[in-house]
């Protein structure tokens, strides 16, 4: 144990590595910067600075990064996670900016990027997002493109990589991201339909029979059904094979190097998913009244306030329309 008072375990750490990885809340971020001394002509930092509801996916980078890099450091916040979770982010951006960072860390503009990802890429599954500023004066800096290049390649291998040339293409990228909570959101709803559907069901079946709900556990024929836990997983199974399929042709094309299509394939499939769908059948129909209830709409007024929250503009909440 270092007796010492003025010991800092983060500048510490930064003293004996080249790539410092920043892992902490926006609101942290300048004065965790500020108290550390940076090497501008040996380090380089990347920012995994999301807002409060994102603190997981520094949380699972960490454990990827750890298998690959001799030197990580998860930036120590003095255990203030408590106090910062209980605290309402309204009107600030919710991801440090690269200028920002440059300004608190005090290094070069060229020596800081930003990494966004999901918690797959612990799985070595999804994309991780990458954007650091790319001009002819850094392109000069042999050793700082280096460690780009060297953190595009861990990237990759974590599942993918894109590599975004401004703030702005890196803002708008992140809105898969942001919509992973809606998503899940229609899965639930999903699954509790279905378990409404099969209690409504269970009712009907027993009242046809003349029995009272006491008696209804007693019938197997009555009670053949899927249980909240079985449900559950027939809903994440279902919604894993569709996105299985959707990218079993893109994989397919990655992997003949002899096709030439492989740009059409790769840009339309999301229009040829849509387009397979048998004419008249129900998911064309489910499609269509999605969109007739405003479905597709609501997802681009969704992305739309959450990128004015990454950007500072507004809170990111979407008014309830009254009546």
């Amino acid at each position: 144990t270092n007796t010492n008072h003025n010991y800092n375990p983060n500048q510490d750490v930064i003293d004996r590595s080249d790539i410092i990885f920043l892992c902490v809340l926006p609101q942290q971020t300048k004065d965790v910067l500020q108290e550390l001394q940076f090497d501008q002509t040996k380090h380089e930092l990347v920012s995994l600075v999301v807002s409060y509801d994102d603190l997981l996916f520094p949380f699972f980078l960490s454990i990827v990064l750890s298998f690959y890099l001799s030197f990580y450091v998860r930036l120590n916040t003095h255990n203030t996670h408590t106090q910062i979770l209980t605290q309402q982010i309204h009107g600030i951006q919710s991801t440090a900016t690269l200028s920002s960072l440059s300004k608190d860390s005090g290094l070069p503009l060229s020596k800081v990027s930003k990494m966004i990802c999901l918690p797959s890429v612990a799985r070595h599954q999804g994309v991780c997002l990458y954007c650091y500023p790319k001009s002819k004066k850094e392109q000069q800096q042999s050793q700082s493109q280096s460690a780009k290049d060297m953190l595009i390649q861990l990237f990759d291998n974590m599942g993918g990589v894109a590599v975004l040339p401004t703030e702005q293409a890196l803002q708008s990228a992140m809105m898969t991201t942001c919509i992973m909570g809606p998503f899940y959101g229609i899965m639930k709803r999903n699954r509790d339909w279905l378990l409404v559907q099969q209690q409504q069901q269970q009712q009907a079946a027993a009242a046809a029979a003349g029995d009272d709900d006491d008696d209804i556990d007693d019938d197997d024929d009555i009670n053949n059904t899927f249980s909240k836990k079985e449900a559950t997983k027939l809903i994440l199974k279902q919604y894993l094979g569709m996105i299985q399929d959707a990218l079993r042709v893109v994989d397919d094309v990655d992997n003949d190097n002899n096709n030439n299509n492989n740009h059409d394939i790769h840009e339309n499939r999301l229009e040829e998913l849509i387009a397979e769908q048998t004419p008249g059948g129900i998911n064309e129909q489910s499609l269509r009244n999605f969109d007739t209830l405003g479905g597709l709409d609501a997802y681009d007024q969704i992305m739309d306030a959450i990128l004015q929250r990454i950007q500072g503009t507004t809170d990111g909440s979407i008014q309830e329309k009254t009546p």
